[in-house]
């Protein structure tokens, strides 16, 4: 159920059941009993405060927004754990005709375990990297991994920023720099592992949105990572 409470204001509360399993986990995987089936039932409410200009191509405001969630037995859920999500987005015009934006944002989550879920499931765990968070990474390849393969975390974050211009018509072009982590454990959450990309990206404007082009580059390359990604997507990255 969703109600808008104030022009501005937008808040929801729900219940959700997922029901899920992971299958062809690799070996190395299924020693940390990351394949077994779960049910996610919980209870939820989300508040959105939205002072952007546009939902499709905003220039200017700002945007918060959070996420409580709680999974019980009582809901039907195998998981018992409290999760809270939330995200800000902040967006400056630097010049009186708005060619220039510079934009900002920030995402985290943390889940925190209860009673006798001693191991969250590898599907239920957050994962970083990719077109809308670090651009120097491969679709969910940023934090810890097991030989090569992503673990996941119990906590996560992203900050995001962006210089973008219009260049010819319907054709833009954005600078960024972006920083993430990802934890395993949420009594070991900090930022000494924060993982960073630099980019540029092109922009073609459609009527739902722009469609994006981002070339990330690691600026701190480890064995086992690419230099470079390349992602293509639709709307902005935050």
């Amino acid at each position: 159920m969703t109600r808008e409470w104030a022009r501005l204001l937008t808040g929801s509360v729900g219940y959700s059941l997922v029901l899920s399993s992971a299958q062809n986990v690799e070996e190395n995987l299924e020693v940390l009993g990351l394949d077994d089936r779960s049910t996610l039932g919980s209870v939820f409410t989300r508040w959105v405060l939205d002072y952007r200009d546009s939902l499709i191509r905003p220039v200017e405001g700002t945007l918060y927004e959070v996420k409580l969630e709680l999974a019980d037995d009582a809901l039907g859920s195998t998981l018992d754990l409290h999760r809270v999500t939330g995200r800000l987005a902040w967006l400056l015009p630097l010049d009186a005709d708005k060619h220039w934006v510079l934009a900002w944002g920030t995402r985290a989550g943390i889940v925190v375990r209860r009673d006798d879920t001693d191991v969250l499931p590898l599907q239920h765990r957050f994962f970083n990297g990719g077109a809308d968070s670090v651009r120097s990474f491969r679709h969910n390849e940023l934090g810890p991994s097991l030989r090569g393969d992503p673990l996941g975390g119990e906590f996560f974050s992203t900050v995001n920023l962006e210089l973008r211009t219009p260049l010819y018509r319907r054709l833009g072009a954005a600078f960024f720099v972006d920083g993430g982590n990802v934890i395993v454990r949420r009594v070991e959450a900090g930022f000494d592992d924060y993982r960073f990309g630099l980019g540029v990206g092109a922009r073609y404007d459609l009527p739902i949105g722009p469609v994006r082009l981002d070339w990330g580059w690691n600026p701190n390359l480890r064995h086992g990572e690419d230099l470079w990604a390349l992602h293509l997507s639709v709307g902005f990255a935050f």
